[in-house]
């Protein structure tokens, strides 16, 4: 039996993750906190990369989209989730904070070549809360 995963309630099932796995995420998921709320505090004029390795031949980036910065203001593990691993569930309680998070690491994916650090932590996390967008509007 792993960790359950809720939003908000016990009411709203979202799935489920092995304790190990949720450990380790749960190591994690600071440091994505913080590479985002840094991150933030960028300028991201259209075209700006950063932390992209360029090789010797001369390798171009690809070109950055145009699309704006997603809504700033910092990111908190204690108004995204509850862990009560302790009782095997874990509640995520504020689901457009959640997208918000998601929509940062888009954004950014695109444009720091750091991002792709946290993209098998993102992609885990992204798939376990499959669903809770259907929340965000309540």
């Amino acid at each position: 039996m792993g960790n359950l995963i809720f939003y908000q309630t016990s009411d709203h099932d979202l799935g489920d993750v092995s304790k190990g796995r949720w450990r380790e995420i749960r190591r994690l998921l600071p440091s994505l906190l913080e590479y985002l709320n840094d991150a933030m505090l960028e300028s991201w004029s259209p075209g700006v990369r950063r932390n992209v390795s360029v090789s010797t031949v001369g390798v171009v980036p690809p070109e950055t989209p145009g699309a704006p910065c997603p809504t700033t203001g910092p990111f908190s593990l204690a108004a995204i989730l509850r862990d009560e691993s302790f009782r095997d569930e874990i509640y995520f309680d504020d689901a457009s904070e959640l997208l918000r998070l998601f929509d940062w690491f888009d954004f950014l994916v695109e444009r720091d070549g750091s991002a792709g650090l946290y993209r098998p932590l993102v992609d885990d996390l992204r798939s376990r809360t499959r669903g809770i967008e259907k929340f965000a509007s309540l």
